[in-house]
């Protein structure tokens, strides 16, 4: 019999398989965020993780079917297709799954997404800098400050950074 506290180190949530499926979707999720643009990554396991994929995966177009592998957290075991918002946590028996589901309870899809958006349109166009940044001000606080991210993210810009600080200010 496994003690509770193991659990979460047995497949398919062991720490092998999930760092396996975060390398297969990095490299695209790099790219195709904009990631790079706004964010420094200050997690230094993180940071190694990544720059080990860039470099070695720097020819691909596109990274390996993720839908091949086995084993790891998928975007559907904190949101499935249909649920729009973090879910109850209490559904999951998975300690670290658990853990991480009440982190995002009651945040919408695409928060993230949506203050990355913002971010970059403060970047490119200053005459629309203000508005994207009360935008972004809105995404922050509560719901991104909740997930965590900026334990292991920094914004490159002072301003945007500025907004974070804020924000996590405003949680305490």
């Amino acid at each position: 019999m496994v003690a509770p506290d193991e659990e979460a180190d047995l497949f398919p949530f062991d720490k092998k398989s999930c760092e396996a499926r975060l390398r297969a979707q990095i490299y695209d999720f790099m790219g195709a965020n904009e990631v790079e643009l706004c964010f420094e990554i200050i997690d230094s396991k993180l940071k190694s993780i990544i720059d080990d994929e860039i470099k070695h995966r720097h020819h691909e177009k596109f990274s390996k079917d993720t839908k091949l592998l086995s084993g790891g957290y998928t975007g559907s075991d904190f949101l499935p297709d249909k649920v729009n918002h973090g879910k109850e946590a209490s559904l999951s028996s998975n300690k670290r799954l658990k853990e991480a589901m009440e982190r995002v309870m009651g945040v919408r899809k695409g928060t993230f997404g949506a203050f990355v958006k913002n971010y970059v349109s403060a970047i490119q166009n200053e005459s629309d800098r203000p508005a994207a940044i009360e935008q972004m001000k809105k995404l922050l606080y509560p719901d991104i400050i909740k997930l965590g991210y900026f334990k292991y993210l920094k914004c490159k810009h002072a301003w945007a950074q500025q907004c974070v600080e804020e924000a996590y200010n405003i949680s305490k």
